[in-house]
């Protein structure tokens, strides 16, 4: 999967040559066509076990924290950490979905749905935590968790496309910042 995952962020969905991600997984490419159907089926395993890579990571950090406040303000170190340990799943889906949502869930197919319906539903959870404890003044806990989602997301995107040196947890302060923010708001 890391190599089909390097190759794929490298290239792109079309010009990645199953060869390559055979060769770079050191294993015969007969060996890749007895374990997936063919590209598309490999494309979408590799973007799926990435995502729930991801999910099992920020949901194992986040959920360490009791205070519904302070859960939301680890949401970006954990989520921008795990894309920078997942860069290529953001290289893909700069590359292939452009940045749009729809586009990622389309390249993941029914494997990836219950994964990202079950990020969204967690990230639900946090905000209408946040929400019961009295610590979203300005808005409701949907919009706020498709806030905080989309400025985690769309920042650490930004970055890879603009600066893909860059690390992504340099952005993890001010995405803090806004947390906060959203959270001490009264108006």
């Amino acid at each position: 999967m890391e190599a089909a995952g390097a190759v794929f962020a490298e290239r792109g969905f079309e010009a990645a040559p199953m060869s390559e991600i055979a060769a770079r997984a050191e294993v015969s490419l007969a060996t890749v066509y007895d374990l997936f159907d063919g590209k598309e089926d490999l494309y979408r395993s590799a973007l799926t076990e990435a995502s729930a890579s991801i999910l099992a990571s920020v949901t194992r950090a986040v959920e360490a924290l009791t205070d519904p406040g302070e859960r939301l303000r680890a949401l970006p170190a954990a989520l921008c950490a795990c894309f920078e340990e997942n860069r290529d799943l953001l290289r893909i889906y700069v590359r292939d979905a452009h940045g749009m949502p729809w586009r990622a869930r389309n390249a993941m197919g029914a494997e990836g749905e219950p994964i990202l319906r079950e990020f969204d539903a967690w990230l639900m959870k946090l905000a209408e935590d946040a929400a019961a404890a009295g610590l979203l003044k300005v808005t409701t806990a949907r919009v706020f968790a498709f806030v905080i989602e989309g400025a985690i997301t769309t920042t650490a995107l930004r970055v890879m496309e603009l600066t893909p040196e860059e690390n992504l947890e340099t952005m993890v302060p001010e995405l803090r910042a806004v947390v906060t923010r959203l959270l001490e708001s009264d108006t």
